[in-house]
């Protein structure tokens, strides 16, 4: 979704306005790697504010499709635009600062629950409250973990089914303009969803 005006430097020249209006693809190809499998996108257009869905069988390229988004792989051939610019014009830093993507594949370094989901950074104690834990149905699980927040992640870690739950907890943490959400909901019960 895109909420908000942002700022990036293309080519790290002047300031320039990104993630204004339009995120754009055309003619986007992606062979996968000793494979015959592809993806191929004709036209996909995404404006400021909306929410879109990709759906499709397991397998079928929806990860990929996000990461392409994300400007975490690059195509083999076709167009990435954002407000008209190049993603290439954008740089990664801008999509680092102003984008998220959120996967189904987590991996949590070996440190306590806060500092995977903070990753370090000052993060507004409003927003590390009960209501997002408990929105996303947290507060139980960690009212059970004997460290609370402090409990430590990753390998050998107390909370290895809850890797997701950090993770979107993250994302919301991070306040980005643009989340790019890769199945967020699949570990969360029905009520929680």
């Amino acid at each position: 979704m895109l909420n908000r005006k942002l700022n990036g430097k293309p080519g790290g020249t002047g300031a320039v306005s990104v993630f204004d209006d339009l995120q754009e693809v055309f003619s986007l190809f992606l062979q996968y790697p000793g494979t015959s499998k592809r993806i191929v996108i004709e036209e996909f257009y995404l404006r400021k504010g909306e929410k879109v869905c990709i759906i499709g069988k397991s397998g079928e390229g929806k990860t990929t499709v996000l990461a392409l988004l994300a400007n975490l792989i690059n195509p083999d051939h076709g167009k990435r635009l954002v407000d008209q610019l190049a993603y290439e014009q954008v740089g990664v830093e801008t999509f680092q600062r102003k984008m998220v993507f959120i996967s189904q594949e987590v991996d949590l370094p070996n440190h306590s629950l806060l500092e995977n989901i903070t990753l370090g950074q000052t993060v507004d104690e409003k927003k590390m409250s009960a209501p997002l834990l408990e929105r996303l149905d947290l507060m139980r699980w960690l009212a059970s973990l004997k460290k609370g927040l402090q409990t430590h992640a990753g390998e050998g870690g107390d909370c290895l089914g809850e890797k997701q739950w950090i993770n979107m907890a993250l994302g919301i943490l991070l306040d980005r303009e643009v989340y790019l959400l890769d199945e967020p909901t699949s570990p969360l019960d029905e009520a929680t969803e």
